[in-house]
């Protein structure tokens, strides 16, 4: 596997660990798990990669010289297909799964609404809901036929903006912003999507820039970011939004990014990070029931526990999802029943 693929499959299990390093010390109750250090990149890094790869399809030649209708009639309509698929229906499927050991382990009420909320309207599973609207904003942005990334990030800061203050409307006006699907996470996160594209443009210019020790640079800029933002609140949001924690979030991506392009290929990472929607899908109920399991067994955790059930929720998650996509795969693309004629 190329180069290029294999920092992508690195990031995604860096990510993936952090993801599940943050969900094990939530259900443990712990105060201090880190997340001011890694929280603005563990996420954002998968928006990235997601840009990255959908613009380095679609603005390629010959991808880009297709007329918008002929595009839609093929390239355009497998896109639309993938998001349905691959990410909308399965975010459905997982949090129908999800939801019922999650009522029970909480000792919740199981009622209509709240199922309606958490698996249709796409309440409990925020990141691939968050997905969703953003690669279909990009999708509806690839219609104009542009061939400048520069376009897309303009027009993705745009909408970005537009999302900040929505969401400014809602907190203050106490509305629920996870309904529908996460829309207002998502406007924003198309602008990370269209940054993942522009480093694809622009790729091996910052990988020179950034070449032996100059990288040193961007996380001393990234620690005085995250020390300002943690210690100081910024009046207003939608500049928190859009500046600081725009900044906070890149040069932590960045610094990721280059952390993957240290390590050499690597088939079992490179396996291991087809599994990634997957692990994301059960990121939340693994975590929790281990937690449960070990409150109720060994009482209140302690940091040395935090890591062991991190790594045993990775592991037990991993091998759950690669038996599902052996033995029952269409539970991540529907359109795999079709194909067996079933």
């Amino acid at each position: 596997m190329n180069k290029e693929i294999n920092w992508i499959n690195w990031a995604k299990i860096y990510g993936m660990l952090l993801v599940y390093l943050y969900h094990t010390s939530y259900y443990l109750h712990l105060p201090d798990s880190g997340y001011n250090f890694y929280g603005p990149f563990f996420v954002n890094v998968f928006l990235f990669i997601s840009g990255y790869l959908i613009f380095r399809k679609q603005l390629s030649t010959p991808v880009i010289d297709i007329p918008k209708k002929t595009w839609t009639q093929g390239e355009g309509r497998t896109m639309l297909s993938n998001i349905l698929f691959r990410i909308a229906l399965p975010t459905v499927i997982f949090s129908t799964i999800n939801f019922f050991p999650k009522k029970i382990l909480r000792g919740e009420q199981i009622e209509l609404w709240s199922f309606a909320h958490d698996t249709i309207l796409g309440g409990s599973l925020w990141f691939t809901c968050t997905l969703t609207v953003a690669e279909l904003l990009i999708f509806l942005l690839l219609l104009s036929r542009w061939r400048s990334i520069w376009f897309y990030v303009a027009y993705a800061f745009c909408i970005a903006a537009a999302g900040a203050f929505i969401m400014q409307i809602c907190a203050t006006a106490d509305i629920s912003l996870s309904v529908p699907w996460h829309y207002t996470q998502g406007m924003v996160a198309v602008l990370y999507l269209t940054l993942g594209g522009l480093y694809w443009k622009a790729e091996q210019r910052i990988d020179h820039i950034l070449r032996g020790s100059r990288w040193a640079m961007l996380f001393i800029v990234y620690l005085v970011v995250m020390f300002l933002t943690v210690n100081f609140a910024w009046q207003d949001f939608i500049f928190e939004t859009l500046f600081s924690d725009l900044i906070l979030n890149i040069t932590g991506v960045l610094m990721l990014i280059y952390v993957s392009k240290q390590f050499a290929a690597s088939d079992f990472v490179n396996k291991l990070a087809t599994l990634s929607i997957g692990l994301y899908f059960l990121s939340g109920a693994v975590p929790n029931i281990l937690a449960v399991a070990w409150t109720k067994v060994f009482g209140e955790a302690e940091s040395a526990a935090w890591i062991v059930l991190t790594v045993c929720s990775f592991a037990v998650s991993a091998c759950a999802v690669w038996l599902i996509k052996r033995y029952i795969p269409w539970l991540f693309d529907l359109r795999l029943l079709k194909k067996k004629g079933c």
